[in-house]
């Protein structure tokens, strides 16, 4: 029986119109989200899917700032994995579905950290943003939202990806600060109930 870290980041980029992502890449080039994401995430437990780790699958270099990453995949081995950890240096774990995600986050959380509770954030994709955006112990959401809408009519559904409509999630979580940057602006929402997670 999985038993979940107490409370989790979801951390996030779109466009909007909501896309996240096109062919497994970032359709934006955003150095300042880039480095918000970073020093958000830096010597944290990251959980991503598949098509996430797979972004930059020679270098791993978009998550090689985590501790640790968990990688939520029904279709990769765990040899894969290894190879990938071996070659790139950075640690890799596998989960075969969210719950083991979280519970393997649990384990992995020293607590040591009274100043930032958050040892774990949630980075994508989109069927793991859906799941983790309704997770009792999902309890901050940073989200950029880059200033443009993609025109993505002449790609195949399954190539783009989306973040949750606002709709699914606005009741659970208040905006608490936003910030301009060139090209983006950057919300921090908390969730209404924290006190009690």
């Amino acid at each position: 029986n999985f038993v979940p870290i107490p409370r989790f980041g979801i951390v996030a980029a779109m466009s909007k119109n909501r896309i996240i992502g096109i062919d497994g890449g970032l359709p934006w080039n955003l150095p300042q989200d880039r480095q918000l994401f970073v020093d958000l995430t830096r010597n944290k437990t990251l959980v991503i899917g598949r098509k996430a780790l797979l972004e930059r699958p020679t270098t791993l270099s978009h998550i090689s700032h985590a501790a640790h990453t968990i990688v939520l995949s029904r279709t990769l081995t765990s040899d894969q994995l290894d190879d990938m950890s071996s070659s790139s240096s950075v640690q890799l774990s596998l989960a075969r579905s969210f719950p083991e995600a979280l519970h393997l986050a649990r384990e992995l959380d020293d607590d040591d950290d009274e100043q930032d509770p958050l040892s774990c954030w949630i980075a994508g994709g989109e069927a793991l943003y859906n799941v983790a955006i309704l997770h009792p112990s999902a309890f901050t959401l940073s989200l950029s939202v880059v200033d443009t809408e993609i025109d993505v009519r002449t790609l195949r559904p399954e190539n783009v990806a989306r973040f949750p409509p606002h709709y699914h999630w606005d009741r659970k979580f208040l905006e608490s600060s936003k910030t301009q940057y060139s090209g983006f602006t950057h919300y921090i929402y908390s969730r209404k109930d924290r006190s009690t997670v």
